[in-house]
């Protein structure tokens, strides 16, 4: 912290860590009415509101100087003998500030001071105080004033400064719990409290959730059963290990922004006589190296892809001219594509989007393809493909 001539002061508030307790509370005494008195209507004790009027003081107990009030300086200096030390944590506004400098130094007795002038100035820093017997930070700031020597009062616990704290990389993954995939208990639970319930998931099995929001809740049309998604954030470090324990009540897929070793999904069909859970216990006793993914009706293994094996995506063809038949898209994709499909198609303006099945080696999930239109001029189309593996 730096006072507001810019002078260091030693470590003065750079963090405050306080007490809750010190909030005073009204214990709880006999009602005044009696049993046969009439009922009266209370409401809601909320919490107190400070208005910029309120009087806002300082507390003794913060600082390692008394605290003394700017009228009463003058008489603390004449009872101060010849060589004695004045040390004081003074409140005043900005427009005191010149009297109480040339007060000192007129008085020409040793002294070390703090001024503090609440405010929200560009160089403002947070200073402990109190409304009455609740403790209340303000925006303030601060300048000493010290003989040659001394050193301006500052608070009265100081701890040792903390050392350099080291970033810790952290990712987001999109969480998820699906109804059909879990009991009616854990379902209520989550729907309910969907953080508190994630958080608890995770501590249990020792991970450390950073954070986790966004949450919704979605039901596609036709389906009967709904869907919780969400964002959490853990270390970068255990975002391998969270996606392994996919399909343990929660799913989990990771972001654009989380580096993850290439995979490849294993789809598995549900049998028949298999209900849901029973469906999603057999599959996680193969206990696949990445988790359990959830695909439009199937669930998927997560697994390690080698970087030569092609791995099937869909894709989009953008802007392929109107005038083309379903044949030429296919035919135009062939070459870059294993085994192309087309699945469905969009009217765009200027063309047609395709979308297209298709598998192919390698992480690229863009790829631009020239042709030649009618006119003669070369053209080129984008085909992207999505970032995770097509279910059947």
């Amino acid at each position: 912290m730096r006072p507001i001539d810019g002078t260091p002061l030693a470590s003065m508030l750079p963090m405050a860590l306080w007490c809750a307790s010190t909030v005073s509370h009204e214990g709880k005494g006999k009602s005044s009415t009696s049993a046969d008195g009439p009922w009266i209507t209370v409401a809601r004790k909320g919490k107190p509101k400070f208005e910029e009027g309120d009087e806002w003081k300082l507390r003794d107990c913060d600082w390692n100087a008394p605290v003394v009030a700017f009228d009463k300086v003058p008489n603390e200096l004449q009872k101060l003998q010849q060589d004695g030390e004045f040390k004081a944590v003074i409140l005043c506004n900005s427009d005191q500030i010149d009297t109480l400098t040339a007060l000192l130094r007129g008085s020409n007795r040793v002294h070390a001071v703090l001024i503090i002038v609440p405010g929200k100035e560009e160089k403002a820093e947070r200073c402990p105080g109190a409304y009455g017997h609740r403790v209340a930070f303000k925006m303030a700031n601060f300048t000493r004033v010290c003989t040659s020597g001394l050193t301006a009062p500052g608070p009265a616990v100081v701890v040792k400064p903390l050392p350099k704290v080291a970033e810790v990389k952290t990712v987001v993954l999109y969480a998820k719990l699906h109804q059909r995939y879990c009991t009616k208990a854990l379902w209520d639970a989550a729907r309910s409290q969907p953080h508190k319930c994630l958080t608890a998931w995770m501590k249990k099995r020792s991970f450390n959730v950073q954070d986790s929001w966004g949450w919704i809740e979605e039901k596609a049309p036709g389906d009967p059963f709904c869907k919780l998604f969400g964002y959490v954030r853990v270390l970068d470090s255990e975002k391998v290990a969270v996606m392994a324990a996919s399909g343990d009540e929660f799913f989990f897929d990771p972001s654009r922004d989380a580096s993850v070793p290439p995979m490849q999904v294993d789809w598995q069909d549900q049998a028949e006589d298999e209900d849901s859970l029973t469906y999603l216990k057999r599959c996680s006793k193969m206990k696949p190296p990445y988790g359990i993914l959830v695909g439009h009706r199937q669930l998927g293994l997560r697994k390690q892809r080698d970087a030569s094996t092609a791995v099937v995506r869909q894709w989009i063809l953008q802007g392929a001219p109107k005038a083309w038949t379903h044949d030429q898209v296919v035919k135009a994709v062939d070459g870059v594509l294993q085994f192309p499909c087309l699945l469905r198609q969009r009217h765009v303006r200027g063309g047609v989007d395709y979308f297209v099945r298709g598998a192919k080696v390698g992480d690229a999930d863009m790829i631009a393809i020239p042709f030649v239109d009618e006119h003669g001029d070369t053209n080129t189309m984008v085909e992207v493909g999505s970032c995770q593996a097509c279910s059947k």
